[in-house]
Formats: C-alpha cells, sequence, structure tokens
C-alpha cells in the first residue's frame, strides 16, 4: 500500500476593468487551493492481482465581488485504475477493469495510441491521464517478444477527445521487442 498525497495552489488578483466591473461579470477567483490524494492499493493472492488507484480531490475557491466575499468548496473522486488481472498460464495475462495503458518511451517514435492520446510532452506533475474501460491479453512468447491486444469496448464517461464525436469501439494491437534477455 502506497500513499501519494499533492498539494497545489494559486492566486490571482482581480484588476479592475470597465468589462467586468467588480468582478460582477466573470466571477473570477482571487485564491484557490487543490489537494489532491492518490492511493495506490495492489492486492495479490494465487495468479490474479486486483489494483486500485482512486483520486480524491477537493477545491477551495474565493470570489470576490465588489466588497462581498463568497467562498465554495468541492470534493471528486475519479478512478485513475481499478481492474483485475489473472495469469492463465506463464505465456497469458488476461486484464480487465479501468486502466491507463500508455505506450511507454514508444510513444516518442510511434504516437499511435488512439485510446490514450496525451503525449509525454501533454502531461505535467499534477495531470493525470483519466483511465478507460479496457480489456488488455499480453501474450508472451519469449523474453524477447510480446503481443498486447487491447480492446476498449465502452468509454469512461469522458468527453471524447474529439468535441461532438461519440465513443466509437477501439482495438488495437501493440508488439512490443526486447533484446540482451529482456534487459532493453
Amino acid at each position: 500500500l502506497s500513499t501519494s498525497i499533492w498539494f497545489a495552489g494559486n492566486y490571482k488578483s482581480v484588476n479592475a476593468s470597465p468589462a467586468n466591473k467588480d468582478n460582477l461579470i466573470l466571477s473570477v477567483p482571487d485564491y484557490s487551493g487543490v489537494t489532491e490524494v492518490r492511493p495506490d492499493l495492489k492486492l495479490n493472492a494465487y495468479q490474479i492481482n486486483l489494483v486500485v488507484r482512486p483520486r480524491v480531490m477537493a477545491t477551495y475557491e474565493h470570489v470576490k465581488q465588489a466588497s462581498v466575499g463568497d467562498h465554495s468548496t468541492k470534493g471528486t473522486i475519479k478512478w485513475n485504475d481499478a481492474y483485475l488481472a489473472m495469469a492463465v498460464n506463464e505465456k497469458i495475462v488476461v486484464t480487465y477493469g479501468i486502466q491507463n495503458f500508455q505506450w511507454g518511451p514508444a510513444e516518442a517514435a510511434g504516437p499511435s495510441n488512439r485510446i490514450f492520446h496525451e503525449n509525454i510532452s501533454a502531461r505535467d506533475l499534477l495531470y493525470v491521464t483519466p483511465g478507460e474501460h479496457l480489456l488488455r491479453v499480453n501474450i508472451t512468447p519469449s523474453s524477447n517478444w510480446t503481443e498486447v491486444l487491447v480492446i476498449q469496448p465502452t468509454n469512461n464517461g469522458e468527453e471524447e477527445i474529439t468535441s461532438g464525436e461519440s465513443f466509437k469501439f477501439k482495438s488495437l494491437l501493440k508488439s512490443e521487442v526486447a533484446w540482451n534477455g529482456g534487459a532493453n
């Protein structure tokens, strides 16, 4: 069991402007704060692994309009990962649930992941790519070669990457090649 706690905050001053007199039009927060807790829970039994990684967020905003200040708080929980993986045998592992399956270093050479569109330059310390509903089958015929079949049967409820586009069933086949006994 491991847990990471992230804190972020910012302060904005609202300048007087005829376009946003006394901040009555835009209601821009003059300060806000965000707290995140990201537990990483794993349970291993026999040939089955259960992984749960929720993202619990609490936000606070203060908005000053004219001479009156108002504040709001909000809490949300999102599931980055919540999946079950089962080793069928030494060469086949089947995984189902909410997963975040990135290409890893290969995305720099071939950004072909149609399910997870963010590349490494789009992420920062606080950004977390939301997990997707996936069925994944890893077949490893040798220590130097793995085939990964990824099927996305349904979406995760997030808005699609292309605005106005509805969800489409997706599947991918990723080939992984290693050498030096899997060291590279």
